[in-house]
């Protein structure tokens, strides 16, 4: 699964409360989930109205229904690749020298192309359009935010990248590397079902929320200590993240063993961007 974010969201942390050092608001990732959240009445004896705590089930099909136009973009893109791998000679070529150094790059072509692909370039983009936006507006852009945000995305897509890598090599040390439905399905069985939800899924929830609160250990263990606030988001990651990629993951197991990364940081790269530029649409 994958993560969209945005510097630009940072102006959201006003209404969280959290102020640091520098005078920058910044948001405890629960307090926009844990669903105390109040509405007043005008008058002086008006009393705080709790709003409904949302389900699983409908945070479910919310985050479902959020990913619908990023899976199904993503899922055309990977099937015209792997088709085009297989039926276009020049498309072929090129992607065979590109498996050679994936070969020859072992772990290293994993952590740097995945930080790179996948990490750095919807971080260059989105600091890019936020810095647009913050000199059209005629205010400052937060550099100290996005370059540590940079630096966060770095060393977490680093970590992917040989993350994933080691899972494909298992898969195919337990399942083989015959292109075949049964091979494929048995491969997406253990990439969507106990890798993302026991590993990943948790993993990127606790990764988030120690971004969003500015990387301060103590707001990130008081946030994650808000269990229904956790259960909401984990759902809605894990939903999101099966909405894309099991689909995508047949495809990346459709292909070579050495070119299932290179598909695997495309996908990444463009399901970030997607998700960054829609959820900046959606709040205009």
């Amino acid at each position: 699964m994958e993560i969209a974010w945005a510097h630009g969201a940072q102006d959201k942390h006003k209404e969280d409360g959290w102020v640091d050092s520098d005078g920058e608001e910044e948001g405890l990732l629960s307090s926009k989930d844990d669903n105390w959240r109040k509405s007043y009445t005008e008058g002086k004896d008006a009393q705080p109205i709790l709003a409904e705590e949302p389900g699983i089930l409908s945070t479910a099909i919310a985050a479902a229904r959020s990913n619908i136009i990023p899976a199904l973009v993503l899922q055309v893109m990977a099937a015209v690749i792997v088709v085009g791998y297989y039926t276009w000679a020049p498309f072929t070529a090129v992607a065979d020298k590109v498996a050679h150094y994936k070969r020859v790059g072992s772990y290293l072509f994993s952590a740097i192309s995945t930080c790179l692909i996948a990490g750095m370039i919807p971080w260059a983009v989105v600091t890019t359009r936020d810095y647009l936006a913050a000199r059209q507006r005629g205010e400052p852009m937060n550099w100290k935010r996005a370059g540590a945000d940079g630096i966060f995305m770095m060393f977490l897509f680093i970590e992917r990248g040989v993350d994933v890598d080691f899972l494909y090599r298992q898969q195919a040390r337990l399942w083989g590397t015959n292109v075949d439905v049964r091979t494929i399905a048995l491969k997406v069985l253990i990439d969507q079902g106990p890798y993302t939800v026991l590993w990943r899924t948790p993993f990127y929830l606790v990764c988030l929320t120690f971004k969003d609160v500015r990387f301060s250990f103590s707001k990130t263990i008081e946030s994650l200590s808000v269990w229904k606030s956790v259960k909401l988001r984990y759902c809605s990651m894990l939903v999101a993240a099966w909405a894309v990629y099991i689909p995508t993951a047949t495809l990346i197991y459709a292909l070579p063993s050495a070119l299932q990364i290179p598909l695997f940081n495309i996908v990444a790269c463009f399901y970030t961007l997607l998700l960054c530029f829609i959820t900046d649409s959606n709040k205009k």
